[in-house]
């Protein structure tokens, strides 16, 4: 399969609350080497609060659990490695503070760093920061708040609304359905940017393309 997430990425998951954002980014592990055109040496699990899929991650022997939000400074050692920060619910740490702007920034960039925000809510902070340096967007079914599809889809279709409104739709139908939305520069197939069923567990990727 083609990778998915291309060069240095930044991706934010949004939904709500039970709705498989944890299981999805275990599965991004499980799967890295064939996600990613180069292959990630090291994860920093950051998170809040300790939950039962911890015991699990820490497993992974490419992972380094750390508790509260990431900081520059200890990447430093590992900047000539592709790494990979995962940032786990850590909304209310993070609100004041510029850390997750600095690295959809310059922790991806001069870092050699590729980061992965687990949220609630894609729009949950003012700042535009990291939301417009994100290189792919992943939505879980979040049936309380059908306006952050909404916004999405006039920023990123404002002719065709319905299209992304109704590939959601389409992929949250199911079980811890998600979609992804590639907003990546390094795309050059304009037609493959709107997805689901993207590991290999899950059988052909469905791209959707607008009619």
């Amino acid at each position: 399969m083609d990778p998915v997430f291309r060069n240095v990425w930044t991706l934010q998951l949004a939904g709500p609350t039970c709705s498989g954002k944890t299981q999805w980014t275990k599965k991004v592990l499980k799967y890295i080497d064939e996600l990613t055109d180069a292959p990630v040496e090291n994860v920093f699990w950051c998170y809040g609060i300790v939950t039962k899929d911890l015991a699990e991650i820490e497993q992974n022997p490419k992972v380094k659990l750390i508790e509260g939000p990431p900081s520059m400074e200890m990447l430093q050692e590992y900047k000539h490695q592709r790494n990979l920060v995962i940032i786990d619910d850590l909304m209310n740490e993070l609100k004041n503070s510029s850390v997750l702007n600095d690295f959809f920034t310059k922790g991806a960039h001069h870092l050699n760093t590729c980061v992965l925000n687990i949220t609630q809510n894609l729009f949950a902070s003012k700042d535009r920061t990291a939301r417009i340096n994100t290189s792919y967007i992943v939505l879980t079914k979040s049936p309380a708040d059908k306006l952050q599809i909404q916004v999405l889809a006039r920023q990123l279709y404002p002719e065709n609304k319905k299209f992304l409104i109704d590939a959601y739709t389409d992929a949250v139908a199911r079980p811890f359905g998600y979609l992804v939305i590639d907003c990546s520069p390094f795309n050059m197939d304009d037609e493959r940017r709107i997805l689901t069923n993207i590991f290999p567990d899950e059988g052909d990727t469905i791209v959707y393309v607008p009619k």
